[in-house]
């Protein structure tokens, strides 16, 4: 149900936006590479104050894929969300009365299993590079969708992008 109200909220402010004619254009300002013993991620800092963090290994550049909208039934899914998992990497990055905006695109492949992600949080937190592959690696192992579909329906379908925007809050601290 969150994710409807989310959802329609966005796609709302969008048309908004888009009705009084005005651009939506964001620039990246500054790419960075930072490694890892096993992962090279790609930092892109934007003109909208976000950075968009992703794996420099994405086996789905290059291909075109039809929206699954439509061909597929909605996937269901099983194990811990991504909501949930970012929540528990993330909450020890968050400052005491502050939140992290988080916007997380996941790309499946038409088996379920989850092969690249993309995150967008705010420039200015200081998150480690470690803790987004920690999260790559949860989400790999803990989150998956099953996809039901007809092959002749979903012709032209090469990946399935599951998208989930939520607040990361800071994690209490017990007392």
């Amino acid at each position: 149900m969150k994710r409807i109200i989310v959802f329609t909220l966005v796609l709302c402010s969008l048309t908004c936006i888009f009705s009084q004619k005005k651009s939506l254009t964001i620039y990246t300002l500054k790419t960075e590479y930072e490694k890892t013993d096993s992962n090279t991620y790609i930092i892109e800092y934007n003109s909208n104050s976000r950075k968009k963090i992703r794996n420099k290994k994405n086996p789905f550049e290059g291909v075109e894929s039809e929206p699954w909208q439509g061909r597929m039934k909605i996937p269901t899914t099983t194990g811990r969300t991504p909501s949930i998992i970012c929540q528990e990497v993330l909450g020890p990055y968050c400052k005491k009365n502050d939140s992290i905006s988080t916007y997380v695109r996941l790309f499946f492949d038409l088996k379920g299993d989850l092969k690249y992600l993309l995150l967008l949080l705010p420039a200015e937190t200081p998150i480690p590079i470690r803790a987004i592959e920690e999260i790559e690696d949860k989400l790999k192992k803990e989150f998956k969708i099953q996809p039901v579909y007809d092959p002749e329906k979903a012709k032209g379908v090469n990946y399935i992008i599951w998208v989930e925007l939520f607040w990361v809050t800071p994690q209490k601290t017990a007392l």
